[in-house]
């Protein structure tokens, strides 16, 4: 199957504002890769979903949801003052023909659009830190574990 990424429909929004079905392919989704496709058991519902400062990205590909990220906004400490995305997917079929640089390019903009003001940092899986970093983030941490997969925290400085 050929896809283009201009093909793809994206929706922002708040989880109140999306509608039960279309959460239900993203919570599928999140789980199915997350949880199963990289066998690591942990809590995918963790509550950032629900808050007033967290954006939901949607990709949709012929009615189906194809990508996904959330951005999420600073936090009120005065030492994270960071814009935040995570959860940034595309499904498996569907990977391998740029709809992750276009989903990521999406979640950038929804950041700068909200919050123009401020870096946008992410906690990233180490093998995909070259994807991140071509979008100009730079590793600020050393590797560590979360969830039995190696990560490394990246900033994108404003």
């Amino acid at each position: 199957m050929t896809l283009n990424p201009t093909d793809i429909s994206w929706q922002f929004a708040r989880l109140a504002d999306i509608d039960v079905l279309t959460f239900h392919d993203v919570a599928k989704l999140r789980v199915d890769v997350f949880v199963v496709e990289q066998a690591c058991i942990y809590p995918e519902f963790d509550g950032i979903d629900a808050r007033d400062d967290t954006w939901h990205i949607m990709g949709k590909y012929q009615q189906q949801t194809i990508a996904y990220a959330r951005v999420m906004g600073p936090q009120e400490a005065p030492a994270d003052q960071s814009v935040h995305i995570g959860r940034v997917l595309v499904a498996p079929d569907y990977r391998g023909r740029g709809v992750a640089r276009v989903l990521f390019q999406q979640a950038m903009e929804q950041a700068a659009q909200q919050w123009p003001a401020h870096d946008v940092a992410l906690s990233a899986q180490v093998q995909v830190t070259g994807f991140y970093e071509s979008f100009d983030f730079k590793k600020v941490s050393e590797v560590y574990m979360e969830d039995g997969i190696p990560h490394v925290d990246m900033v994108r400085k404003t």
